[in-house]
């Protein structure tokens, strides 16, 4: 997605090594609790201290504010704190998306559509998908 809305790789880097320089510069510096999260194997690399880079500088100026915000969630370095895959479609930068398909369902124009509606943030249910009902 970062990269659709950048027109070029977000993270480019010709070996592993560079491609986490790369990571590293927009993402700051991993702390030992993240890394710890992310590999518990390898906590005791030693990384250059990078402040993150604003999202709002990545991205051009008339990037929605709700795209960057859902970027930012989605791209973290701890595992457990990014968004879900159901989460990141209850996102309010769908919500346009949602409201037209909403619109053609109760016109006839399309068969399903299925809104997501987060309830809680559990590992085994974070979002409910509910058939919206026409007014």
């Amino acid at each position: 997605m970062a990269e659709l809305l950048l027109g070029q790789p977000l993270f480019p880097g010709q070996s592993s090594v560079d491609q986490l320089v790369e990571i590293i510069k927009v993402l700051g510096t991993p702390t030992k609790a993240e890394l710890y999260a992310m590999n518990r194997n390898y906590t005791e690399f030693k990384f250059p201290q990078v402040k993150q880079y604003p999202w709002a500088k990545v991205f051009r100026s008339k990037t929605p504010p709700e795209a960057i915000d859902l970027l930012s969630k989605m791209l973290c370095y701890t595992p457990d704190t990014r968004l879900k895959p159901l989460e990141a479609c209850a996102h309010p930068f769908f919500d346009e998306l949602r409201g037209a398909l909403h619109s053609a369902h109760c016109t006839g124009h399309i068969d399903t559509l299925v809104d997501f509606q987060p309830l809680h943030h559990s590992s085994s249910s974070p979002c409910e998908c509910v058939f919206p009902t026409c007014d």
